[in-house]
């Protein structure tokens, strides 16, 4: 996914939202990582989702979400100005 990214970003000249699922982790620290990793490839946005693919129990639970989106946020603030992306 990273490539791809990546050759996108390079091919266009507009802002590109990534759509990164749940941040490929559950816990918040590992959602900091990957959303650090995916600010490298030159997105300018970001959606992590707090669903948990279980029907019994959809969404993560509040708290953890809170830290789940907070990471995310917490990586988009540490970009420079005119490199900050949308979380």
């Amino acid at each position: 996914m990273l490539d791809h990214l990546r050759e996108i970003c390079a091919a266009v000249t507009r802002g590109l939202n990534a759509d990164c699922e749940g941040g490929f982790a559950i816990e918040a620290d590992g959602v900091y990582q990957n959303v650090m990793t995916a600010t490298g490839t030159g997105i300018s946005g970001i959606s992590i989702k707090n669903s948990t693919g279980h029907t019994d129990s959809p969404l993560f639970d509040f708290s953890l979400s809170v830290e789940r989106v907070c990471a995310c946020a917490r990586r988009t603030m540490q970009l420079t100005q005119a490199r900050r992306i949308f979380c």
